[in-house]
């Protein structure tokens, strides 16, 4: 059944590359999942088992050996109604995105699984230039049975992003996650993850306390531990929660702007209406609180409440080829008065399995 379900939700999987875009003088959104909802829409699924999928017969072999190789590529384009995620004097824009995956996985005895990837994205906007964006993602894994329906995993990525026509806001991530799998029955799991990650700005000079600039380029830190469960129910539902706590820290000094913690809690279903059409629906929020980034009409600190609500539906024209058509809405609210915000984004588009 996981098998069956990884294979028809794998299309809403390859949009998750999309990455963080703001103005660096607004100091807007920088979370790639908040900045972009298809990226939350995708972590609705259990990349291990999409990526278990089985073999689709086509004319490229998916296996070399015991190395396996899966290949994906998509073409979506869409409406995002406020693309700077702005209160006032919103600016909507049509965009193409471009999205190709190259996933291979080769196990070593009975114990060890060690896999590569790697997976670029293009976005283009035909309004605004300025969030453009071209990323680059390279990681590799290694995945442990230490008992049985206990696994080990250790997680090392790459991330290369560039804004063509914003380039200060370029960066690159390199990011380690280790955690352990629990498949408690066949129709339950849990997962526990730590990552660590740094992103730096080659371009991004930074300030110091009394916003004078500095030398020194920004470097962002994060913390994170999350918690994810997995229920599959019968035969055509899968149900996941995900809860995340994290802690940001920056050598940005000026205000400490970049400073904050943060929590997010999602919830997502995955409902299998036929063989070839399915439906993918979540929830999230996340309560961001910042250390000393003052408000602009009081003296308290800034403090963030973002709703995200996301729909699709999924038609499998044949075993390595979907459509799909998606919907998400956010809206934050703010005690910062600028940083209150709607936004909704329509796409559709072509995914592909080679």
């Amino acid at each position: 059944m996981r098998k069956r379900i990884g294979l028809l939700v794998l299309s809403s999987l390859m949009v998750f590359m999309c990455v963080a875009v703001f103005l660096p003088l607004s100091f807007a959104i920088e979370d790639e999942a908040e900045r972009y909802p298809t990226v939350d829409r995708a972590e609705a699924v259990d990349k291990e088992f999409v990526r278990a999928a089985p073999s689709i017969p086509t004319i490229f072999p998916k296996k070399f050996g015991k190395l396996e190789v899966d290949i994906t590529a998509s073409l979506i384009g869409g409406y995002d109604s406020n693309i700077e995620l702005k209160r006032y004097d919103k600016d909507g824009s049509g965009f193409m995105q471009m999205n190709v995956g190259l996933y291979g996985k080769y196990p070593i005895g009975d114990i060890f699984l060690f896999k590569g990837s790697y997976e670029l994205t293009s976005i283009k906007y035909f309004k605004n230039s300025d969030p453009d964006l071209l990323d680059n993602i390279l990681g590799v894994s290694l995945d442990t049975k230490i008992a049985e329906g206990y696994t080990w995993f250790v997680n090392y990525y790459a991330d290369f992003v560039r804004f063509p026509h914003d380039k200060i806001v370029n960066y690159t991530m390199n990011k380690i996650q280790t955690g352990m799998r629990q498949d408690i029955t066949s129709w339950l799991y849990q997962k526990i993850t730590y990552e660590f990650f740094n992103k730096h700005y080659p371009h991004w000079r930074t300030r110091n306390s009394g916003g004078i600039l500095r030398t020194e380029k920004r470097d962002d830190n994060r913390n994170t531990i999350s918690h994810q469960t997995g229920i599959y129910m019968g035969e055509r539902i899968f149900i996941r929660a995900d809860n995340r706590f994290f802690f940001n820290d920056s050598n940005e000094y000026y205000l400490d702007w970049f400073d904050y913690w943060s929590f997010k809690t999602r919830g997502s279903l995955t409902y299998l209406l036929t063989d070839k059409i399915y439906g993918v629906g979540s929830f999230a929020y996340m309560h961001t609180s910042f250390y000393k980034r003052g408000i602009s009409d009081g003296d308290e600190d800034e403090r963030d409440n973002l709703f995200i609500y996301s729909a699709s539906v999924f038609y499998d024209v044949i075993k390595s080829v979907s459509l799909g058509l998606s919907f998400d809405y956010s809206k934050n609210y703010s005690n910062e008065n600028m940083e209150q915000y709607e936004d909704f984004v329509v796409s559709g588009g072509v995914y592909c399995l080679f």
